[in-house]
């Protein structure tokens, strides 16, 4: 890959990474970090391995850096198996957590430094020009010749992907390179990296455990736990149509609602029935579970944005409304009202358990507070059940 001066790719070489049965265990360890994970990450662009902390991610990044060896399987770089292939020869850029530059050095003197090296041989001017390139396009121009200690965090990370992306590398390798940031610059990364990546069109694997950052700038998430991947997808479609019961949880903010009970059908209508509760579902809910021929024992979900909240909690499941619609819900009383932003989230016990609704404020249609009646529906076309005893999503 050639980095042009407007910061533009060249027709230069790319390359997909493909791991194949690849898995990882650590000396002394009973169980493998990795089990045994097969995946495509594709050319030209930004997937982000997305899970809680112990799930994998950061091991399978490392085996495919040539940081660590896998225990078995392959890993991939375009068409060339590297596993036995020392890290500085895989033709990677990586950016660390920790940005790890060298304090001694000044800006200028760290995107140097690889190049430089004897194995490399790169001719001095072609090394100033990478440098007057790379810091035109990260913005850096005015700080080459400062020291690391000189600059902002947001300035010393923009440095480190210099440093990993003047090798002009076929992929480009980032271990939360975020995590160390504040909420405002965090922000403001996710906006540059996913513009820079876009615009070099490098192959970009991405680890973070933050699931708002994953859906900001991947193209691809890989959802892993466990040292399983769960899913592989787009951001929308790991937050749409979730596989599993781990996805579904992890995927979203206030994560997903979920009721744990048993199918009974009585009157006409399908209720879910758990210790405390008695949960009528929609009708489109139900007639879909009869017709795939549900198991007993299911667990229901619903997105705090999509569950329908109303103010009169006097209605009764079954009951006709006054446009003559039959409603299918429940009685409840809020908890805890959160103000974030411009929307409420609201805290509902239903069953022993709490349950968050989420609306714009303005779009509520009364004004809730603690202590008041409300009326819970589950949405007809948001609702997904999941089969209990596999946790798999059945629709």
């Amino acid at each position: 890959m050639g980095i042009t001066g407007s910061g533009k790719e060249d027709d230069g070489c790319v390359a997909s990474i493909t791991l194949r049965d690849l898995a990882l265990r650590y000396p002394g360890a009973r169980e493998e970090a990795v089990k045994g994970i097969n995946l495509v990450i594709e050319d030209r662009k930004f997937t982000v391995f997305l899970g809680p902390s112990g799930c994998g991610k950061t091991s399978t990044l490392r085996m495919i850096a040539g940081f660590e060896k896998p225990s078995r399987g392959e890993v991939w770089i375009g068409d060339k198996l590297v596993n036995n292939v020392y890290p500085g020869d895989r033709d990677i850029g990586m950016v660390f957590q920790s940005y790890a530059l060298y304090p001694h050095k000044t800006i200028r003197e760290n995107l140097a430094f690889c190049l430089n090296a004897r194995s490399r041989r790169v001719p001095k001017y072609e090394i100033e020009k990478r440098i007057q390139d790379i810091a035109r396009m990260l913005r850096l121009e005015k700080y080459l010749d400062q020291y690391p200690r000189e600059l902002s965090a947001g300035e010393q990370q923009r440095a480190a992907i210099g440093r990993a992306l003047i090798r002009q590398p076929q992929v480009l390798l980032l271990d939360e390179p975020l995590s160390n940031l504040d909420a405002t610059l965090r922000a403001e990364m996710r906006t540059f990296l996913r513009k820079l990546q876009q615009d070099l069109q490098i192959t970009s694997v991405h680890v973070t455990h933050d699931q708002i950052e994953a859906q900001a700038i991947g193209d691809n998430v890989v959802v892993m736990d466990a040292g399983v991947i769960q899913q592989v997808g787009s951001p929308q479609e790991v937050y749409r149509q979730p596989r599993n019961l781990f996805v579904a949880g992890f995927i979203g903010t206030p994560a997903m609602n979920f009721f744990s009970g048993h199918l009974e059908a009585e009157g006409g209508v399908t209720y879910l029935v758990g210790a405390d509760y008695r949960i009528p579902l929609p009708p489109p809910v139900a007639a879909r579970l009869i017709e795939i021929s549900a198991p007993r024992e299911v667990v229901v979900g619903a997105r705090p944005e999509h569950i329908l909240i109303k103010e009169n909690g006097a209605c009764r499941s079954g009951s006709e409304s006054e446009s003559g619609a039959r409603e299918y819900g429940f009685g409840s009383r809020i908890a805890i009202l959160e103000h974030v932003g411009n929307e409420w989230v609201i805290d509902i016990i239903v069953g022993g358990q709490v349950v968050k609704v989420r609306r714009d404020r303005d779009f509520l249609g009364f004004r809730p507070a603690p202590g008041r009646d409300i009326w819970l529906e589950l949405p007809g076309d948001k609702t997904y059940v999941f089969d209990k005893r596999t946790t798999e999503r059945i629709i």
